[in-house]
């Protein structure tokens, strides 16, 4: 074949390269997982890091797809371990290690969540302003409403720890969020024990006070850590680890926004709770980590073994191996 005929295969195969790589280049963009992430929660301060990971846009800088998926509280863990989610908000530790003791390695716990004696008020008993209640001893045979019943075991316990028998001395209800403020109103209870924002809710529609706020700081441990900051599977991870990784690494920048940005955290949480635009620098803000250390590990662990002692769970399960890796 002649010199010609190579020299235009040549001009041919360099000009087709190079259009492929031009054409690449112009084209690419960053691709988002195609993979929806679900992450079930209930309209509640407690699923405040992954509110803010979505708004502020801390998933997609992650290239995740999220969807948050409303549901009710005592609904989490079936709706994660059924597969109809990949992660949940935080879960409080009866929950979680109940369903650790009866179904072992299937939940995987990250991030803790909490309350201090020094930090901001997460819940508390609201009472009549005009109420003879002050204190907890006051309580003694009264009925006090929760607004789930993540509470009741926590109150029982701290009950104990003044003398009362909390099956006997007092009534402890659980009652659905929609009714305790009108329940407390009409007088058909004398208190009632929720968790923010509906804290502050109630508060400012009727004239109330609040009794022991962070009570469990107060009589069992500070800081007092609720729950693991969120939860998934053993399963998922075992088989999305980028992913998780990805959910994690948005969750740490939506801690830093928290603790830096406490003005704009109330805000955004009037988009994604029942907390309105009028009352937002009233509502306290709980505190969490991304990482326990050694002395949270030893906290947590006192706070499950505390849930044994009083017969809420019936035996108790060790938390690190639960969140090692």
């Amino acid at each position: 074949m002649s010199k010609k005929f190579w020299w235009a295969i040549s001009i041919f195969v360099v000009i087709i390269v190079s259009l492929g790589i031009f054409g690449f280049t112009k084209s690419f963009k960053p691709v988002v997982s195609q993979k929806t992430i679900k992450i079930a929660h209930f309209r509640e301060t407690s699923a405040l890091p992954f509110y803010i990971a979505n708004e502020k846009g801390y998933f997609k800088a992650e290239n995740l797809n999220v969807e948050l998926v409303e549901v009710d509280s005592k609904q989490l863990i079936d709706t994660l371990v059924t597969g109809k989610v990949d992660f949940t908000s935080a879960i409080a530790w009866p929950s979680v290690v109940g369903f650790e003791i009866e179904h072992p390695e299937i939940l995987k716990p990250f991030g803790i969540m909490g309350e201090s004696n020094s930090g901001d008020t997460i819940d508390g008993f609201l009472v009549k302003e005009d109420s003879k209640i002050n204190k907890l001893e006051d309580f003694k045979g009264k009925t006090i409403a929760f607004d789930n019943p993540r509470g009741i075991p926590s109150a029982k316990m701290v009950f104990k720890k003044i003398g009362f028998d909390p099956d006997k001395d007092v009534v402890l209800m659980d009652m659905g969020k929609d009714i305790i403020a009108s329940a407390l109103l009409s007088g058909k209870v004398d208190a009632v024990w929720t968790t923010q924002p509906s804290l502050t809710i109630i508060a400012n529609k009727i004239k109330t006070k609040i009794v022991e706020p962070n009570m469990r700081t107060r009589y069992l441990t500070d800081p007092y850590w609720i729950s693991p900051m969120g939860l998934t599977t053993n399963n998922f991870i075992l088989q999305n680890r980028e992913i998780v990784n990805k959910v994690e690494n948005a969750l740490k920048e939506s801690l830093a926004f928290i603790q830096n940005n406490p003005v704009e955290t109330r805000i955004i949480a009037t988009k994604y709770t029942p907390l309105t635009s009028d009352i937002t620098e009233k509502m306290g803000v709980q505190t969490y980590k991304s990482t326990p250390d050694n002395q949270d590990y030893l906290s947590m662990q006192s706070i499950v073994d505390s849930l044994v002692e009083a017969q809420i769970l019936k035996k108790g399960t060790g938390l690190i191996p639960m969140y090692a890796k």
